[in-house]
């Protein structure tokens, strides 16, 4: 009975590995980069001192590492930790960061939460955007509204909605539009272009 168990557990055991490693046949590694380069119709769960995705995700993304690097587009979410995130294709749902340096330069259907030293959203947030940072800046347009929290603001895009921001130093460029009401509550005066342009209260 025992030996029977026991044949039993190590035959789940050894079914286990080969999944796993049956799953990871998409994946490479190399000097310390897991590189994706084929598409993947599931979701990616993947650890690893550099994070590479080349190739189209069907699932979710869920990445931690020094360095990750989105440059295949994403079906589901991505979730990711690391020191350094680039997102550089389209994320069709929502985006949750944490790092030191966050880059996004692709379009992302959903929502954005990210906190880093640095966060930067260069492309278009279909939702809305919850940021935090040392310094945050926001060229992309945000679809439903946007929060932010850090020491130095930087707005110059659309927000179809409120903006509530908290912090230091705010900078709203020429290209700037509020079209709810913007909240502001900093240790400094915000310096705003004459071509900005705010549709509710400020």
């Amino acid at each position: 009975m025992t030996t029977r168990r026991i044949s039993h557990s190590l035959l789940l055991v050894i079914c286990s590995v080969i999944a796993a490693l049956a799953n990871l046949a998409w994946a490479q590694t190399s000097d310390g980069v897991l590189v994706i380069s084929q598409p993947v119709e599931t979701d990616v769960y993947a650890a690893h001192r550099e994070v590479e995705v080349r190739a189209t995700v069907d699932g979710d993304l869920i990445a931690a590492g020094r360095r990750i690097t989105v440059d295949g587009d994403v079906a589901g979410d991505i979730i990711v930790a690391g020191q350094n995130i680039e997102i550089q294709s389209g994320v069709s749902d929502d985006l949750r960061a944490a790092g030191q340096y966050i880059h996004v330069t692709a379009p992302v259907s959903g929502h954005v939460v990210a906190a880093g030293q640095k966060v930067t959203i260069d492309q278009e947030v279909g939702d809305w955007a919850w940021l935090a940072g040392n310094t945050v800046e926001v060229v992309g347009n945000v679809g439903s509204g946007l929060k932010v929290r850090a020491a130095n603001i930087s707005i110059d895009s659309e927000v179809d909605g409120n903006v509530e921001l908290i912090g230091d130093e705010l900078d709203l460029g020429p290209n700037a539009v509020v079209r709810g009401d913007l909240r502001w509550r900093g240790r400094n005066e915000a310096v705003i272009s004459p071509d900005a342009q705010i549709d509710g209260e400020f």
